[in-house]
């Protein structure tokens, strides 16, 4: 029987972003298709940083690809193999709804992805939120709730059946069902193919849902692998083996 390879659709190597007096330097992060890897670390530690570089919204030097493209932000054609699920409920056009937002959203994918067919995109949309429990409503999405916007954002990330995730604090928001719901969606999108690069405080999460952990600290990783890979003996879960890294590298 052949064996199925995984292809790598997101690398990072000696990736360096200065913010002001903060610098992010990244050795090396790779996600390969079908996997689910999380970011976690302190406060300040550059996991936004490092989400809104692989977006290609943040000047770097060093390698950066996707789908084995080199990749700065400018190229639309690759953007559009991306898709961004954000922490900030204001990251929506307040004036339009959510079915607006998406059909935004339906227009651009097809431009770039000739593939891609306007009719298919829009029943898609109405099914990832059928699948999220939501019923778009008629208002502005200024007049959303949290969990509305959020759940708008999950489906105009998904829309186009992208390539590479890029999530920050998922569960944001979000009630225990639609978490449930929007992750089930994340892993259904993993057996298509996709990568899922999150972010979040949420270790317990991270635990039960990434299959590679990488932990930040002051803009390096200073840890990763699978959360019993980062344990040590007598640790019972991956908040323990959070707590002594964090410890040992301070």
């Amino acid at each position: 029987m052949t064996k199925h390879v995984r292809h790598t659709v997101l690398a990072m190597r000696q990736v360096i972003v200065e913010r002001g007096q903060f610098k992010l330097h990244i050795d090396e992060l790779s996600l390969r298709q079908g996997e689910i890897a999380c970011l976690v670390g302190p406060n300040g530690c550059g996991k936004t940083t490092l989400l809104l570089t692989a977006l290609g919204l943040l000047p770097h030097t060093g390698s950066c690809s996707v789908l084995g493209v080199p990749f700065d932000g400018t190229d639309p054609a690759v953007k559009a193999h991306i898709g961004f699920i954000p922490d900030d409920p204001e990251l929506l056009f307040a004036e339009l709804t959510a079915r607006e937002q998406w059909a935004v959203s339906a227009s651009v994918i097809r431009r770039y992805r000739k593939a891609a067919d306007t009719e298919h995109l829009i029943s898609r949309s109405e099914q990832l939120a059928q699948t999220l429990l939501f019923t778009p409503p008629v208002q502005l999405a200024r007049e959303y709730s949290h969990g509305m916007r959020k759940k708008t954002q999950i489906v105009q990330a998904l829309l186009g059946s992208p390539e590479v995730l890029v999530v920050d604090e998922l569960r944001n928001g979000l009630d225990p069902l639609a978490s449930k719901q929007a992750e089930d969606l994340l892993r259904r999108e993993c057996r298509r193919g996709a990568a899922v690069l999150a972010a979040t405080h949420d270790l317990w999460w991270a635990e039960r849902f990434a299959d590679h952990i990488y932990v930040l600290h002051q803009g390096r990783i200073v840890a990763a692998g699978t959360s019993r890979q980062l344990r040590k003996p007598g640790e019972p879960d991956l908040e323990a083996a959070f707590c002594r890294i964090i410890e040992e590298v301070s």
